[in-house]
């Protein structure tokens, strides 16, 4: 069987690609032969240049996703060199297409659990969406067309990693450090008990603050929606800087002229949490940002909570997603474990 993908490209297989006969993915980037890495493509001319659209991207602010995509691309390009497929054949949504069903191929011959494949898949989507926006002038590719919903997600990918679960010592003592701060790491750590995203607190403003109902309305970068949580008393006092444009400020001196005015970066926000979990017992302990979003999910699961009202919280566009990030794997917690079912 032979996938056509209408190329002009000089490859021995003229204008189709042997869909049998596919390369296979190389896992060990780092022992990739120099032809691999020149061909057909330029993979780190064409990394530069994804990485930089990535750095003016709205949608991408984390600097893990942009690792993930990167390495996930670069994976991708050197398979297409193996391939003898040159990325600036790619001009049309068929092309297009074609070229990413052969990856799924190639993906599908792996080991690789769904999820990770699905992961990968929407990284070289986020590839193809930088292609399309660079020769937006030249030819038009429908992205919506070329990748399967079986194949890729929309999912939070954070979900899928295997990040540490903090449990309820951690969570105390954290906040125990936090809320001996001084209002700006007391507002940041309530915020992330919410289990609001980074890119959510750093864009939180005063004006969305509604100090009469005292409610805040959080917009959700991902889903483009705005939720509300409750404001607490303390947040709404007169201690609140209300000359101040964002919520949540650094407090460096490089910043110092721009404090309150323009947004925080997201790596503020983790490097907050590093410096929390250092003060306590538990410094050995590396939790994220998303560790809190997981213990909120995992405990408001544990209590009985149904997954639609906790998505309502977390803002989770599907709710199957809440189980995902609250599911629990500590034995300890398991029922058949605490009801001692199992006699010895």
């Amino acid at each position: 069987m032979t996938v056509e993908v209408q190329v002009t490209g000089n490859n021995d297989n003229g204008n189709k690609i042997n869909f049998d006969n596919l390369p296979s993915l190389s896992f060990e980037l780092k022992d990739v032969p120099a032809e691999f890495l020149k061909g057909y493509n330029d993979v780190n001319n064409f990394l530069t240049a994804f990485r930089n659209y990535l750095n003016i991207s709205k949608r991408v602010q984390s600097e893990n996703t942009k690792r993930t995509y990167i390495g996930n691309t670069k994976q991708f390009l050197i398979w297409c060199n193996k391939l003898q497929f040159g990325i600036n054949n790619v001009i049309s949504t068929l092309v297009c297409r074609n070229l990413v069903i052969c990856y799924e191929k190639a993906l599908t011959d792996t080991t690789l659990a769904q999820n990770s494949k699905a992961l990968k898949q929407q990284s070289i989507k986020k590839f193809f969406e930088y292609w399309a926006f660079t020769n937006e002038k030249n030819f038009q590719i429908d992205l919506r067309k070329c990748f399967s919903p079986d194949w890729i997600t929309s999912f939070d990918q954070s979900a899928f990693k295997r990040q540490v679960r903090i449990n309820e010592d951690i969570f105390e003592a954290v906040k125990k450090v936090a809320y001996a701060g001084d209002l700006n790491d007391k507002i940041v750590f309530y915020l992330l008990s919410w289990g609001l995203r980074r890119s959510e607190i750093v864009g939180l403003k005063i004006s969305d603050i509604d100090f009469v109902n005292k409610e805040m309305n959080v917009y959700m970068v991902k889903t483009k929606e705005v939720k509300k949580i409750p404001a607490p008393d303390w947040l709404t006092s007169d201690s609140l800087n209300r000359q101040f444009t964002y919520l949540v400020f650094n407090k460096s001196k490089r910043t110092a002229k721009t404090k309150g005015i323009k947004p925080c970066t997201t790596n503020y926000i983790y490097g907050l949490i590093t410096k929390w979990i250092n003060k306590t017992k538990y410094k050995d302990v590396e939790i994220t940002p998303h560790s809190f979003r997981r213990y909120l999910c995992s405990n408001l699961l544990s209590k009985g909570y149904a997954e639609s009202q906790i998505s309502k919280i977390t803002g989770h566009a599907d709710i199957k997603m809440v189980g995902k990030y609250g599911y629990d794997t500590e034995l300890k917690n398991n029922p058949i474990i605490k009801d001692g079912a199992i006699k010895g």
